[in-house]
């Protein structure tokens, strides 16, 4: 028997070659009829390794569809590259996913997208082996961030949406479901409108927080719209979707005032039978419309009437006739509030003074005349005052015209002292018919016939 004996140990996964040559011979000196050669392979003691991982380790802004692989230094048992060899975990724990093996890359492929804005851990154990069964020398971690790929959207608001009553020194506020880059929130991508234009102000950013101040007071009753464009980036360069917007109101503070009077104030020659008007500047609360509100004096007292309001007019309407060339003074009061609480500011009064016409008027001539005979059938029946009468008390329940079994249809018209009945159709032929001008009509001054 021949023995090498090598100087180092052999190198491992190594085939060698051992070669005897013609020149050994035997004790008789007979030499090998030629060479003879043999090889072998030493056995593989290399441990595998980890080469390279996608996404690297420490990596940022990984996309949340992606797949997690390692590539080995060598090519490995398939069989011990699983779910349990293999794994990936947020804070909370692992996560589901199937693991894959090819040449030397094992893949793990996540269940469903990875969170965005989360650390992700990969782990390959020592329970993964070579070919050789040689494992790795210690577990293999590596972790990588998914990017922030969520649109940044806003999450609240002051005032709210739809609010009244917002007080005119508020600042307005949006606040932001992450962090803004704090560039992109300005003048052009936060505006206030007041429905005329946008108003003036500054604009300020803080957790989360976008703040518009107003130059100055915001008016009061007044609808603001406001807009947070898609010119606003989270941190991650996401623009919200589309623009956001919300209005709110702002509280009354206005007092409400008395603008027009009828009489009006220092009138004269005022009809005695006249309601007494207030119109104001806004809508008031009616319950705050009465006859302790709104009062008429002739001097020596406040006179009885009632009083009722509608569409920003309280009336007063006297008991009875006022008195002839009689000075009234109209009070309304601060009791009088707006539907925001506001009261007048101050007492209004306004005075005006009565006709001193006294005459009743009279029917001065009709026509057809009383007793006519022959009167045409298609006619108009006349009557002609001896004064100029109030034309609002001339209707179809003051001038009537009877056939003797009911009152005739038709229309009243009055121009120059002369009202005017026309029937609806021709009169009946051969028939008598009575005309009526009741009390109910009125001169200028209020005198009834």
């Amino acid at each position: 028997t021949a023995t090498f004996t090598p100087s180092n140990s052999l190198s491992d996964s190594t085939t060698y070659t051992a070669r005897i040559t013609t020149g050994a011979v035997d004790l008789a000196g007979n030499a090998l009829a030629a060479d003879y050669t043999w090889s072998f392979t030493t056995v593989d003691t290399t441990r595998p390794t980890v080469s390279s991982t996608s996404p690297a380790d420490g990596e940022d802004g990984v996309a949340i569809g992606s797949v997690i692989t390692a590539t080995f230094s060598e090519a490995m048992q398939s069989s011990t590259i699983n779910t349990n060899t293999f794994t990936v975990s947020d804070s909370s724990g692992a996560i589901s996913g199937t693991v894959s093996y090819s040449g030397t890359t094992a893949t793990f492929t996540p269940s469903r997208n990875l969170s965005d804005s989360t650390m992700y851990t990969a782990k390959i154990t020592t329970r993964v082996k070579d070919s050789s069964g040689n494992a790795l020398a210690s577990d293999y971690t590596w972790s990588f961030t998914t990017g922030d790929f969520i649109a940044p959207t806003v999450s609240s608001t002051t005032p709210a949406n739809g609010d009244t009553g917002v007080a005119i020194n508020s600042a307005i506020t949006a606040t932001f479901s992450e962090e803004i880059q704090s560039s992109t929130v300005n003048k052009n991508t936060f505006t206030v409108s007041n429905g005329k234009r946008n108003i003036s102000g500054t604009i300020s950013y803080s957790d989360k927080t976008a703040t518009f101040t107003p130059s100055s007071t915001l008016s009061d009753s007044t609808t603001y719209t406001v807009k947070i464009t898609t010119g606003v980036t989270d941190l991650s360069g996401n623009a919200l979707v589309s623009d956001y917007t919300w209005s709110f109101t702002t509280v009354d503070t206005t007092a409400p005032k008395v603008s027009s009077t009828n009489p009006a104030d220092g009138e004269t020659g005022v009809a005695i039978n006249s309601t007494i008007t207030a119109t104001f500047s806004e809508e008031v609360q009616s319950s705050t419309i009465n006859t302790n509100t709104f009062t008429v004096s002739d001097g020596s007292g406040n006179i009885s009437g009632t009083v009722s309001y509608t569409d920003m007019t309280a009336t007063f309407t006297a008991s009875g006739n006022l008195s002839h060339s009689t000075t009234y003074t109209a009070t309304i009061s601060t009791g009088v509030r707006d539907l925001a609480e506001n009261a007048m500011v101050s007492d209004y009064t306004w005075s005006f003074t009565t006709t001193g016409d006294a005459d009743p008027p009279t029917v001065s001539s009709t026509s057809p005349p009383n007793g006519g005979a022959g009167v045409a059938i298609n006619r108009t029946i006349t009557a002609t005052f001896s004064e100029e009468m109030q034309p609002s008390s001339l209707d179809t329940n003051t001038f009537t015209v009877s056939d003797g079994s009911d009152n005739i249809s038709g229309s009243v018209s009055y121009d120059d002292t002369t009202a005017t009945f026309t029937p609806s159709g021709n009169l009946s032929s051969y028939t008598a018919y009575t005309a009526r001008i009741t009390t109910g009509v009125k001169d200028f001054g209020g005198n009834a016939m």
